[in-house]
């Protein structure tokens, strides 16, 4: 009885650690550094491949991913109809819209967020479909994307490198420019790290001169837009310090001290003229 309850143990024991190793944990240290803290992040938040697979949703992600130059749409329009996500998460948590931009197929990124596909999803790298799309230089789908609202300004959590700074660096200017239009911030820092110990902004990391011509514009109006709100944000404290301190101004208290002021130089002027004489 005991040897039978000892066995059974023992044969539990073996499937969890087989179980645990097929869902991924015992590939995690095969795994390069890919800017994922792999001692504290659960494979499973991060690592859909690990999942039970959708046969659908892995039909689309083949779509996607798949070399090709033959026109696609209909099949994936098809495969989207018959009920797979667009917004499924295939291996390396690679969406369909970061296959897209990779494969470079603008026409099936269109597709994939007409059907509401998720943009703001991050692969194992931390990186979303419109960072992939920058690196790219896939100037369709980052439009598309800012189209369908995407966040310009998403980024991975280890670095914070945005799309603008990746569009900047490959010189892509006019990629810069829709992402500003779309509110990117041309000032935005990165993290630091070995590479850049103070971190990079766009500017700092393009040696495009058009890409230069392009920010240099527009941190000098985010500058100014800055400066503006704090100067408003300043006199609206000084304004309430005042009322908090008695009444506040009237127009008639500042008209009396108005002509009290020119008075004054007034009297002055003469006062000069007369030790003139």
């Amino acid at each position: 009885m005991l040897f039978a309850t000892l066995l059974r143990l023992s044969v539990a024991f073996e499937t969890t650690a087989s179980d645990v190793a097929d869902a991924g944990f015992g590939r995690l240290e095969r795994i390069p550094d890919i800017g994922v803290d792999q001692d504290t992040q659960d494979p499973h938040d991060a690592r859909t491949w690990d999942h039970n697979k959708d046969p659908l949703g892995e039909r689309l992600i083949k779509l996607c991913e798949e070399k090709t130059k033959t026109p696609q749409e209909n099949q994936l329009k098809a495969v989207i109809a018959d009920g797979a996500s667009p917004s499924y998460l295939g291996e390396y948590n690679y969406t369909g819209l970061m296959w897209c931009a990779v494969r470079h197929k603008p026409e099936l990124a269109k597709v994939l967020l007409a059907a509401g596909a998720d943009t703001e999803s991050v692969n194992a790298w931390g990186r979303d479909a419109m960072f992939v799309a920058a690196w790219e230089q896939q100037d369709a789908i980052v439009e598309e994307l800012i189209l369908a609202g995407a966040n310009v300004s998403a980024s991975a959590q280890h670095d914070e490198w945005q799309a603008i700074h990746k569009a900047a660096e490959v010189g892509n200017a006019k990629m810069v420019q829709m992402l500003l239009d779309a509110g990117a911030d041309p000032q935005a820092r990165t993290l630091p790290d070995d590479a850049f110990p103070k971190g990079v902004t766009p500017l700092s990391i393009t040696k495009s001169k058009e890409v230069k011509a392009v920010l240099k514009p527009a941190i000098a109006a985010t500058k100014a837009a800055r400066a503006a709100a704090k100067k408003a944000a300043e006199g609206a404290e000084a304004t309430e310090t005042e009322n908090q301190d008695g009444a506040a101004p009237t127009e008639e208290h500042d008209a009396e001290e108005a002509a009290a002021f020119v008075e004054a130089e007034v009297e002055e002027e003469a006062g000069g003229a007369k030790d003139e004489l």
